[in-house]
Protein backbone atom coordinates (compact mmCIF):
# COMPACT_ATOMS: atom_id res chain seq x y z
CA UNK A 1 0.00 0.00 0.00
CA UNK A 2 1.22 3.49 -0.77
CA UNK A 3 0.08 6.83 0.62
CA UNK A 4 0.77 10.37 -0.47
CA UNK A 5 2.77 12.67 1.74
CA UNK A 6 1.38 16.15 2.44
CA UNK A 7 3.79 17.44 -0.22
CA UNK A 8 2.50 14.80 -2.66
CA UNK A 9 -1.11 15.82 -1.97
CA UNK A 10 -0.25 19.45 -2.74
CA UNK A 11 1.47 18.37 -5.95
CA UNK A 12 -1.57 16.34 -7.07
CA UNK A 13 -3.88 19.25 -6.26
CA UNK A 14 -1.81 21.44 -8.59
CA UNK A 15 -1.16 18.95 -11.40
CA UNK A 16 -4.39 16.93 -11.58
CA UNK A 17 -6.74 19.62 -12.94
CA UNK A 18 -4.48 20.18 -15.97
CA UNK A 19 -4.01 16.44 -16.42
CA UNK A 20 -7.78 15.92 -16.39
CA UNK A 21 -8.23 18.59 -19.09
CA UNK A 22 -5.62 16.90 -21.30
CA UNK A 23 -7.21 13.48 -20.78
CA UNK A 24 -10.65 14.88 -21.64
CA UNK A 25 -9.28 16.50 -24.81
CA UNK A 26 -7.58 13.26 -25.85
CA UNK A 27 -10.82 11.33 -25.35
CA UNK A 28 -12.40 13.42 -28.13
CA UNK A 29 -10.45 11.24 -30.58
CA UNK A 30 -12.83 8.33 -29.94
CA UNK A 31 -16.57 8.22 -30.51
CA UNK A 32 -19.18 7.57 -27.83
CA UNK A 33 -19.39 3.84 -28.62
CA UNK A 34 -15.63 3.50 -28.18
CA UNK A 35 -15.74 5.53 -24.95
CA UNK A 36 -18.45 3.21 -23.62
CA UNK A 37 -16.31 0.18 -24.48
CA UNK A 38 -13.25 1.74 -22.85
CA UNK A 39 -15.29 2.54 -19.75
CA UNK A 40 -16.49 -1.06 -19.48
CA UNK A 41 -12.95 -2.37 -19.92
CA UNK A 42 -11.55 -0.01 -17.27
CA UNK A 43 -14.34 -0.97 -14.86
CA UNK A 44 -13.58 -4.65 -15.45
CA UNK A 45 -9.89 -4.08 -14.76
CA UNK A 46 -10.65 -2.10 -11.60
CA UNK A 47 -12.97 -4.81 -10.29
CA UNK A 48 -10.62 -7.65 -11.19
CA UNK A 49 -8.98 -9.96 -8.70
CA UNK A 50 -5.54 -8.35 -8.45
CA UNK A 51 -4.44 -10.76 -5.72
CA UNK A 52 -4.61 -13.54 -8.27
CA UNK A 53 -1.73 -11.84 -10.07
CA UNK A 54 0.24 -10.93 -6.94
CA UNK A 55 3.26 -13.08 -7.83
CA UNK A 56 3.66 -11.06 -11.03
CA UNK A 57 3.40 -7.76 -9.17
CA UNK A 58 6.05 -8.43 -6.53
CA UNK A 59 9.25 -6.58 -7.28
CA UNK A 60 12.33 -8.23 -5.92
CA UNK A 61 15.58 -6.26 -6.00
CA UNK A 62 18.21 -8.16 -7.88
CA UNK A 63 21.82 -7.83 -6.85
CA UNK A 64 24.21 -7.63 -9.76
Amino acid sequence: MAMLTPQGKKFIAIVFPSHAKVAKALMRAIDSRERDSLSRICRKLREGDALRFRPEMIHEDVEE
